[in-house]
């Protein structure tokens, strides 16, 4: 087994109430060769006076200062402290197996990978979903569909089920973004990579609290922008791929510019469902906003050719389509109404 220094970044705002939980999981790890890098992005609550308490129980714990300015920021500011040869990032809301350094690692030393990923536990709402990988280690060079299949699963979109060999990160995470800034990380951080690591088991903790998911006005108003950036850096990567393993043919091109859109698709029909739950619009700002996205170009050309969806993105997306755009509001509406009959029954 490697010895070499993950250094385990965790930005923290206001976690007071999680934080123990977090910071347990990782000083438990049966993988001793680790430093936990507590970066304290302006607290108002306790947390700082928590990371505190464990830095002088743990001398392998180190609390880093700084202003409010957001998770980007702070990740990038741990970033510049970490010693590691590898980079974990972990959330301080979140929790993870005590097994998962050692995993990650030992997948290292397999596989020679740069970038290893593993499955995860979604809980929400009193539920655990267990989310796991269904590819193998292996290179993009002989399997370039790895890459969309890992990307049509989601497990690109997020840096915390993942280690990362710290000399391969070129740049950092994109401050300036206000969504997506996760995904274009991985794929910045894949362009120079070949050789993907997967562990076949959920080791991380991901808790979504309730309402965590609801976006401000303000990363309402850059979800089009930011929605594009990203479907035009996932082709860009995804040619890159097909490029290297010399599999440029126009069918396969086709499958993956079909992935990539149906994904950009459901960002926006997800955008759609959840204007049902947005209280800070009226109504004719929410058909507002529906009606945009159905006369927008280039979500109309992305949205020929996606396949098949599940049923209730199906039936959205028929009316969309066909620009039908009160039917949309009322079938929001009624999705959500279900979706409380049915929790409130459970």
């Amino acid at each position: 087994m490697s010895n070499k220094l993950i250094s385990i970044i965790v930005p923290v705002y206001n976690s007071e109430k999680t934080l123990h939980r977090c910071i347990k999981s990782l000083m438990q790890q049966t993988y001793k060769e680790i430093e936990i890098l507590l970066v304290m992005d302006g607290p108002t609550d306790t947390s700082l006076e928590i990371g505190k308490s464990f830095e002088k129980q743990d001398a392998r714990i180190h609390v880093l200062e700084k202003e409010n300015e957001g998770v980007s920021k702070a990740r990038n500011y741990g970033l510049q402290f970490a010693k590691g040869s590898y980079i974990q990032f972990v959330d301080s809301d979140d929790y993870i197996e005590a097994t998962m350094c050692e995993k990650l690692m030992q997948c290292v030393d397999n596989t020679g990978a740069k970038l290893v990923i593993c499955g995860y536990h979604h809980l929400f709402l009193e539920r655990d979903i267990s989310k796991v990988p269904k590819q193998a280690s292996d290179t993009f060079v002989k399997h370039p569909q790895i890459f969309l299949e890992l990307y049509e699963a989601g497990y690109l979109n997020m840096p915390w089920n993942k280690l990362y060999k710290k000399d391969c990160i070129q740049k950092g995470f994109d401050e300036s973004l206000s969504l997506g800034e996760d995904l274009l990380f991985n794929l910045s951080y894949m362009e120079g990579m070949d050789v993907l690591g997967i562990v076949k088991e959920p080791l991380y903790y991901y808790v979504q609290q309730k309402g965590q998911d609801t976006l401000s006005s303000k990363k309402r108003e850059d979800k089009y922008e930011i929605a594009v950036k990203i479907c035009e850096s996932v082709k860009q990567s995804y040619e890159t791929i097909l490029l290297k393993s010399g599999n440029e043919r126009i069918n396969e091109r086709e499958k993956g510019l079909q992935v990539i859109h149906k994904r950009f698709i459901l960002e926006f029909l997800d955008e759609i469902e959840g204007l049902a739950y947005d209280t800070s619009l009226t109504r004719s700002q929410k058909l507002e906003r529906i009606s945009s996205y159905m006369k927008d170009a280039y979500i109309q050309e992305a949205n020929q050719k996606i396949g098949k969806l599940q049923v209730d993105y199906q039936i959205i997306n028929y009316f969309f389509k066909r620009r039908r755009k009160h039917m949309i509001y009322l079938l929001i509406y009624l999705r959500k109404w279900a979706l409380i009959l049915v929790r409130g029954f459970h």
